[in-house]
């Protein structure tokens, strides 16, 4: 009896193992050659409708396949929402870097001044005489 029992445990172990190995080996088929992991999660069976009228009124979704387009709904919100955030930081950043450069050059100007015979003042130019002692 327990030989027997051995027999079909190792039988048992042996198919589970080759199951696992076969998966394997098929997953990694449909990876390299671009395929989905599940063949029946994208395809014209899974996503067209399963009859037609005549008439060519439209046939309403299946359970499933509503279930799916709702599921893509909420993955394109979110995908929207999320690109928006990373634009908007974007834009933060980019006026950020250009206040940081405007207060550099304020900090420039402000620090060089030009000497001797012209002065700014009040946004016009002056001539300035220089004394010679």
């Amino acid at each position: 009896m327990t030989a027997m029992l051995q027999s079909v445990l190792r039988i048992t172990r042996f198919n589970t193992q080759q199951s696992i190995r076969q998966k394997y080996f098929d997953v990694k088929w449909r990876e390299n050659r671009n395929l989905p992991r599940n063949p029946n999660s994208f395809g014209p069976l899974t996503n067209l409708p399963d009859y037609s009228f005549t008439d060519g009124r439209p046939v309403p979704y299946g359970t499933n396949q509503k279930r799916r387009i709702d599921k893509q709904r909420e993955h394109l919100i979110k995908i929207k929402k999320l690109v928006g955030e990373v634009d908007r930081a974007v834009e933060r950043h980019k006026c950020l870097q250009e206040k940081i450069q405007q207060e550099k050059q304020q900090i420039i100007d402000g620090k060089l001044k030009e000497k001797g015979k012209k002065i700014l003042a009040a946004g016009t130019e002056v001539d300035v005489q220089v004394n010679k002692s």
